[in-house]
């Protein structure tokens, strides 16, 4: 329990959000204090503090009966609170600042008392009650200050109302400056519609339904629950939060509704060049599109999609790949039926229907009736072995270590990750090896190294390739001036798996003078089933000197960003010194990093590498920093279109 021992405040606790705030305290650990006003509340005040009680957790608590308009109410209050706590310091921990007056009545019809009263409550109360609480708040003291989202969103009959909630909140914000230096935090949460007693009797029924209307998930108000739950984390000793937190029952403002206009331009824009079949413009409206649905998307609904959407869907493929599902779907246009796909694969029929019909939601299979399903572009390539294999191989090797990252960082005060035998990844399986070492240890692991070389195989299908017109100059900077005979190599690709790279460039260049060298482990050599002959393979572990002297041109196509400096600056050394001054050249295809406007692939990715490789995605300038190091220079980087790798030419300084 966090706050297990910890002395807290609640002020109108009786009934609704306090009432359910100092439960939630309670049930944290903490003793608290509930004040109300009126003998009316006696019943409510006794449930909740008998429903504390009965937690039987360590938990106390006591009652205070008050009039918090009278000035001497938050003295009152705290000479209860050290009464029923006594300790040789009388500290308080916790301040909520929950009580408050809501009316609805247009300003023409307010009169002097009603806005006397409503301050009084409303800010007079919260500022006097803080500032009374300031010479007795434990260090991390929390201060929570209920407000209400009427501070920030205007309706009919509610100026007052407004005007004392806004006053609250840049209250908040400048008594966290005040004492944040104690290692106090002061926190507003500002509820939207809260199903309580003073939504029913001061706000009007038109004004609900319009609320309920315009709430997107659920089309529901919130509970005093949820309420209580964003009280509880900010009261946490962890919380360090200094702000005011616009908490509306399901977070049904769009995150950035501004971006709208500018974002549907850029997609309207781009359509006529994608329909002409121009790649760049395929890849600007994607990226668009993605934008557009993260601006338009609410807070909740992108917490759902990213916690519960995403996940479910993984785990949905994950088990139709084993059953051979998509391979069923995708063998003809037409539709399949559920049932005739459990009985194919033993699979229960209902079952399998849930798990489809997410998928469908999903846009992965396509749905055409009641329990009937026909295949499109991604479930026909999950059908397939090479696109199917990143659901065998990533939930064991990858997925586990970056579930695990946020544990290992945290265990090691937040330092970035330079040790591949100390990662996230070897803390998950209980390893001192490196991913790859760990990856062809093992005969068990085998089929994973396959699994993964067929990922890496389908991560290039598809995407502008180095070699093609509009990327790298291949003939101008290579070919013209290569020596031609048996030989003499042009090209070796270092670390080149099962060869993707070499066989697309002798589709594209079939007249290439000299030889193309295939390096890799012996595992990855042998796990390929065919390979055009002209294609050399050779073992090679690229921590070792270089076998092929004097070659036109050595890639490195993302095997770089698998490795952090050390390693680097050892591999590339080793390189360097097999290189042939004014001939030979070195292409680094790899992600460079931008100083701003990343595209989230390479994000992912650059997380990825700290959780499984203790390596990173490199900036320009690191990538600079790295090659000069080892005695190259860089030539030119060179940016691929629609694209988020780029190929670094690199000579001998």
């Amino acid at each position: 329990m966090s706050l297990s021992g910890k002395i807290a405040i609640v002020t109108g606790a009786s009934r609704g959000i306090g009432a359910s705030i100092a439960l939630e305290l309670a049930k944290q650990g903490a003793k608290v204090v509930l004040t109300y006003v009126s003998t009316s509340s006696d019943n409510a005040i006794n449930e909740v503090i008998q429903r504390i009680r009965s937690l039987n957790n360590g938990s106390e608590a006591t009652k205070v009966q008050i009039d918090l308009h009278q000035p001497s109410a938050p003295e009152t209050i705290l000479s209860a609170t050290f009464r029923a706590f006594p300790s040789t310091d009388n500290k308080v921990d916790i301040l909520v600042n929950n009580a408050g007056q809501s009316q609805c009545k247009l300003l023409a019809d307010t009169e002097i008392e009603d806005y006397t009263s409503m301050f009084d409550v409303n800010v007079r109360n919260t500022i006097f009650m803080a500032k009374a609480v300031l010479p007795y708040l434990r260090a991390p003291g929390r201060i929570i200050n209920i407000t209400s989202i009427a501070a920030r969103r205007g309706s009919v009959g509610f100026s007052i109302y407004s005007a004392t909630k806004a006053a609250v909140e840049g209250f908040t914000r400048a008594l966290a400056c005040e004492v944040g230096s104690y290692g106090h935090t002061v926190n507003a949460v500002a509820p939207g519609a809260v199903e309580s007693d003073m939504l029913r009797g001061s706000v009007p029924d038109e004004l609900v339904r319009y609320i309920l209307d315009n709430t997107p998930l659920g089309n529901r108000i919130g509970t005093p629950e949820e309420i209580a739950a964003v009280v509880a984390f900010l009261a946490d000793p962890k919380a360090a939060t200094d702000m005011a937190i616009t908490y509306e029952a399901v977070a049904a403002a769009p995150s950035a509704p501004s971006e709208f206009p500018r974002l549907l331009k850029e997609i309207n824009s781009q359509s006529e060049a994608f329909v002409n079949g121009q790649r760049e413009a395929r890849m600007k409206i994607v990226n668009a599109a993605e934008s557009l649905v993260h601006a338009l998307e609410t807070p909740s609904e992108t917490v759902m999609r990213c916690c519960m959407a995403q996940c479910t869907a993984f785990a949905s493929i994950e088990a139709c790949v084993h059953l051979r599902i998509f391979s069923l779907i995708a063998s003809s246009d037409d539709p399949k039926a559920v049932r005739d796909l459990a009985n194919a694969t033993g699979a229960d029929e209902h079952l399998l229907g849930r798990l489809l019909k997410h998928l469908a939601a999903m846009g992965v299979v396509t749905e055409t009736g009641p329990d009937e399903y026909c295949r499109n572009g991604l479930s026909t390539a999950l059908g397939m072995t090479r696109y199917s294999d990143a659901w065998q191989s990533t939930p064991v090797s990858l997925h586990s270590a970056i579930h695990a990252l946020p544990a290992w960082l945290e265990k090691n005060d937040y330092r970035n990750p330079t040790d591949a035998r100390n990662i996230a990844f070897t803390m998950q399986y209980n390893t001192d090896l490196p991913f790859f070492e760990w990856l062809h240890s093992d005969l068990e692991h085998f089929p994973l190294a396959s699994q993964f070389n067929s990922i890496m195989s389908t991560y290039h299908q598809g995407r502008p390739s180095w070699i093609e017109a509009g990327f790298y100059p291949v003939h101008d900077n290579l070919i013209q001036g290569a020596r031609d005979g048996e030989d003499n190599v042009f090209l070796v690709d270092v670390g080149g798996g099962r060869g993707h790279d070499l066989v697309e460039f002798l589709s594209r260049w079939p007249g290439a003078p000299g030889r193309l060298v295939l390096q890799d482990l012996p595992a990855v050599l042998d796990s390929i089933v065919a390979l055009d002959p002209s294609i050399e393979r050779m073992a090679h572990d690229f921590f070792t000197e270089q076998p092929v002297k004097g070659a036109r041109v050595y890639s490195f196509h993302a095997v770089l960003h698998d490795r952090n400096d050390k390693d680097c600056h050892a591999i590339l050394s080793r390189l360097a010194a097999s290189m042939e001054p004014g001939y030979s050249k070195l292409l680094i295809n790899d992600i460079v990093i931008p100083t701003t406007g990343a595209h989230w692939e390479a994000t992912a990715l650059d997380i990825l590498m700290a959780a499984c490789f203790a390596s990173w995605e490199r900036t320009e300038q690191q990538w600079h920093q790295l090659i000069e190091s080892v005695g190259l220079k860089v030539v030119k980087v060179w940016h691929g279109t629609g694209s988020v790798a780029s190929v670094i030419e690199c000579e001998l300084a």
